[in-house]
């Protein structure tokens, strides 16, 4: 009797999906974006902290999460998926709780404001590395759509935190008559910055469990246990039940995904996007061997890689996710935050607030950058569902001649109006206030799209049954290129100042 495929219904799984990209890369978000808070409340602190508390955040961000990703890599692919995704959000809403309540208390020091907040990113970057290993292996058990969707979901937290930024500068613009703002009056709009991010953090544990009970993801959990029953002994009716309880856990599916044959989608999958073709062919017939030579005994059980092997398999798409992220971070947020729009005569930091072009020229010019590149990241990675990319894989040769010609962006970031504490060494060639904002939004569509493209079409190279152990692998080559990019960004920002 023909088994009915339910649909995915008003695209619940693909919202949920979302949800969890919004949440994941929702506190790393907002401890970038939201400068003008940081701004007056380190306003009293040290030189040290509060001249470059931006690139400290990012590096303190990436340097413990890729920390806890490499003590987490070997096993992380072995833990229940329930794990890898509830209890990190569920401590990322703690900790932005707490910088909201950091944020209300206006008569703390500046010192103590930089310090608690590293140690926040630091808690939050650690976390962020369990959680998004945990939502790229929930997502491929689906269709590399849910990956993307994912891969969206991020790119809709960068939005909305720089659209929220930029909402807040406009509606309480400063007077450059009267003296600067205190911290009184940044503490409400601060605090409900915070809260807001824990709230919909939170939000996201309830998007997982209600995975469970969506039709089209009990559907393909069943398929997996019937899949994996087909090479076993029948089994009691009794157990049915019990079986159909075990469906609704969304983890359950990872661990025992369909361990068929790939599919002629999947083969040609494999062989696009392998750089060694002929040798990882060879490696899944060997694994097709040892599936069907399992056993009654071992029903449902997936075949587990070890941490280097899976990184060798999935290299080529590794090396493009750990270049894309590495370029961008070298200019992102750190040379992003320091242009000036050339209508702002000053030569050293701060931007003149009140040119006499205008606010947008002013207060409001490095909020409308960062807005430019996160509404290019997010454009980028919907256009990555779109064409024949999201069904054919482009070749390597594609992908890494795409990653390496963005580089040029980052280079021309450097040779705009860049204003930094000391005299930037480098010539302003590109003048025009058109320039930055170009150079953001296609710096943004370019990283949207290819990390897209390598997360959604990495999983598909492994087969059926081993597609979830992916996930650490895509997030262990994205933080590493961006901890390097960060660190990369640090070292270029110092290098090129004129220091007396």
């Amino acid at each position: 009797m023909p088994v009915m495929v339910p649909s995915d219904r008003l695209h619940a799984v693909y919202i949920v999906f979302i949800l969890l990209g919004v949440a994941t890369l929702l506190p790393w978000n907002c401890m970038i974006s939201n400068a003008n808070f940081f701004e007056v409340r380190l306003r009293n602190a040290p030189k040290a902290l509060a001249g470059s508390f931006e690139a400290a955040v990012t590096v303190v961000f990436q340097v413990t999460n890729a920390a806890a990703l490499l003590v987490l890599l070997p096993w992380q692919g072995r833990l229940r998926l329930t794990l890898q995704v509830v209890p990190p959000l569920i401590v990322a809403a703690a900790l932005l709780l707490l910088e909201a309540a950091l944020a209300f208390n206006s008569r703390a020091s500046g010192t103590a404001i930089a310090l608690c907040t590293l140690a926040i990113t630091a808690l939050l970057g650690a976390s962020t590395a369990l959680l998004q290993g945990g939502v790229y292996a929930l997502a491929a058990c689906l269709s590399p759509l849910y990956v993307q969707a994912a891969s969206v979901g991020m790119a809709v937290s960068g939005f909305g935190v720089s659209a929220l930024s930029f909402g807040t500068v406009w509606a309480t613009p400063s007077d450059a008559s009267t003296a600067p703002r205190t911290p009184v009056e940044v503490a409400p709009t601060a605090t409900a910055y915070f809260g807001v991010s824990a709230a919909l953090t939170a939000a996201a544990v309830g998007g997982y469990a209600a995975l469970g009970f969506l039709p089209y993801w009990r559907h393909h959990s069943a398929a997996s246990l019937t899949g994996a029953k087909r090479e076993t002994a029948p089994e009691p009716a009794e157990s049915s039940a019990a079986d159909e309880g075990r469906l609704l856990s969304p983890g359950y599916a990872a661990s025992h995904a369909d361990s068929s044959y790939p599919s002629e989608q999947d083969s040609r999958r494999m062989s696009a996007g392998a750089s060694a073709s002929g040798e990882l062919e060879t490696w899944a017939g060997a694994e097709r061997g040892k599936t069907h030579a399992s056993g009654a005994g071992q029903e449902g059980a997936s075949q587990q890689l070890g941490a280097l092997e899976l990184i060798w398999l999935l290299r080529g798409h590794s090396a493009v996710l750990a270049a894309t992220y590495g370029a961008t971070l070298v200019v992102f947020p750190s040379v992003t935050a320091a242009i000036c729009s050339t209508f702002s005569a000053t030569a050293r930091t701060p931007c003149e607030p009140h040119p006499p072009a205008g606010r947008l020229y002013g207060e409001l010019w490095v909020p409308l950058l960062f807005l430019a590149y996160n509404g290019g990241d997010l454009l980028g990675r919907m256009a990555a569902g779109c064409g024949s990319w999201a069904v054919n894989p482009p070749r390597m040769r594609v992908l890494g001649t795409y990653t390496a010609a963005r580089a040029l962006v980052a280079l021309a970031m450097l040779l705009c109006h860049v204003v930094t504490p000391e005299p930037w060494r480098l010539p302003v060639l590109f003048s025009s206030d058109v320039f930055p904002l170009l150079f953001n939004v296609v710096l943004g569509v370019t990283n949207g799209h290819l990390v897209s493209l390598a997360a959604m079409h990495c999983p598909a190279i492994l087969p059926p049954s081993m597609r979830h152990q992916s996930g650490p692998v895509i997030t262990f080559a994205s933080v590493g290129g961006l901890t390097l990019g960060s660190l990369a960004s640090l070292a270029l920002m110092e290098a090129l100042q004129i220091r007396a």
